[in-house]
């Protein structure tokens, strides 16, 4: 079975924190950033994520349509 079958998406848990894990927009160092395996395995990637990212919230991550376009470019 496809994971878009029937309308499902299954998104990887690390690859969605990956994309808050910016300290500014754009970021020049976000290529350089990682998550090691031990974080993965702990759990506390995401706890690194809202520390390091740019608003330590979430939902002010990217105020606006350019740095929205800048972010998925």
């Amino acid at each position: 079975m496809e994971s878009s079958d029937m309308g499902k998406l299954y998104l990887n848990y690390p690859m969605v924190e990956a994309f808050y894990h910016m300290s500014s927009i754009p970021d020049e160092q976000y290529s350089n950033r990682f998550a090691t395996l031990e974080e993965l395995q702990a759990g506390t990637y995401k706890m690194r994520v809202n520390r390091e990212n740019r608003n330590h919230d979430y939902t002010k991550f990217a105020t606006d349509r350019v740095e929205c376009n800048i972010v998925i470019q």
